[in-house]
């Protein structure tokens, strides 16, 4: 867990909710980094894509679409996918392979 410390969390000021989340996975130490929505998303994977680019830090990005993108793909994983700055790219339904 030492390896990907300190960890840095974004959220809008109106986010509570996500803030709360992410103090409750800080306290439980599970071993997993996650991103949610594109208002975080992008930024994020962009700056690590960048890092791994450039270097400075190695980096793996697991996107995994919403279950509730059934016929197309979100702009955000449309834009992590087209730009293969996405490590590995997941979706939920057949039909969005």
């Amino acid at each position: 867990m030492d390896r990907f410390t300190p960890r840095f969390y974004m959220a809008a000021a109106t986010d509570n909710m996500s803030l709360q989340k992410a103090r409750v996975f800080e306290d439980s130490l599970v071993d997993k980094v996650i991103c949610n929505g594109p208002g975080t998303c992008i930024p994020l994977c962009m700056i690590a894509f960048l890092f791994k680019i450039m270097g400075i830090r190695w980096s793996s990005t697991f996107y995994v679409e919403s279950i509730a993108r059934v016929r197309r793909l979100s702009l955000s994983g449309l834009l992590l996918y087209k730009l293969h700055m996405a490590g590995q790219f997941f979706v939920q339904w057949p039909q969005l392979q």
